[in-house]
């Protein structure tokens, strides 16, 4: 889990690539260190399945068009 990746790198215990919404305190207070910092991982797809019903309901499509957008990558 990225959770459990992310807790190793806090104990020492290796290198990883969890999300910067996870870390990004611990860098701040130096816990970590960003080691390769122009390196990126691919960005992985994110598939939505649903209902045919759903589609018309406005919740639904503002989560897949925030999903679909590419500034949440």
């Amino acid at each position: 889990s990225v959770e459990a990746m992310t807790q190793f790198c806090l104990l020492g215990s290796g290198l990883a690539t969890p999300p910067l919404f996870l870390i990004e305190e611990a860098l701040d207070r130096g816990e970590l260190v960003e080691v390769l910092p122009e390196w990126r991982v691919d960005p992985i797809p994110v598939f939505a399945v649903w209902p045919a019903n759903a589609s018309s309901n406005n919740n639904v499509r503002h989560l897949l068009d925030h999903l679909g957008s590419a500034d949440t990558i």
